[in-house]
């Protein structure tokens, strides 16, 4: 179980809308990790505009996570 923010890589992102709430499922791929994992989040959870590739923290609880925010490097 990973806690905390946690370096990754963004593999994919698809917008969506469930009852007009804008979502956004992300497949990411933590630095200390082979595989791929998966979110749903909020708008308001992501940086603008993320894109496949960007440079990203996971910020995880208990393996869930609850923000993605762009790297500053």
């Amino acid at each position: 179980m990973f806690f905390g923010p946690q370096p990754a890589r963004i593999i994919s992102v698809q917008p969506l809308a469930i009852h007009g709430t804008p979502l956004f499922d992300v497949v990411f791929q933590l630095d200390a990790e082979s595989v791929t994992r998966s979110a749903r989040l909020g708008a308001e959870a992501l940086p603008n505009q993320p894109q496949p590739g960007d440079r990203v923290v996971v910020h995880l609880v208990m393996s869930t996570v609850t923000r993605i925010e762009r790297t500053t490097a």
